[in-house]
């Protein structure tokens, strides 16, 4: 089975370097890059074609469901996952229509990611239609 190439994207250095450190003994994925930044998100995102990018909602200077458009109109097939310390209804609504595949609430996070990349590595995700709205 092909490895699901995954682009993680938080403000904070310690959680990226927590979930790269869980996503690596995940043995369907490898993480291709780690950023902190939407400029570097975007770029990155082009330069590596990344299968999926974790999406952490709290970057200093940045909307995060703007740049979930963003990044799916530069690379549609890309899944997008939306990392949120966020809760509610009105947060997941705003994930869909940016065009987020998932949005997960970090608190709790290990099993739906866990879960929302089996997936992806088995290629049985459904469409950006059928959101999966994760809730920890």
């Amino acid at each position: 089975m092909e490895k699901v190439r995954v682009l993680v994207v938080d403000e904070h250095v310690g959680f990226r370097k927590a979930l790269t450190a869980f996503l690596e003994s995940h043995h369907e994925v490898t993480v291709v890059g780690e950023v902190a930044s939407e400029r570097e998100a975007l770029r990155m995102s082009q330069a590596l074609n990344p299968d999926v990018i974790l999406l952490g909602s709290e970057i200093a200077a940045a909307d995060p469901f703007r740049l979930t458009a963003m990044l799916k109109e530069g690379s549609p097939e890309t899944k997008i996952v939306i990392l949120s310390i966020k809760t509610g209804l009105l947060y997941h609504m705003r994930a869909k229509m940016s065009g987020a595949d998932a949005y997960i609430e970090k608190d709790g996070i290990k099993q739906p990611l866990r879960r929302f990349l089996s997936s992806v590595a088995e290629r049985n995700l459904s469409t950006k239609s059928n959101l999966r709205m994760v809730a920890a």
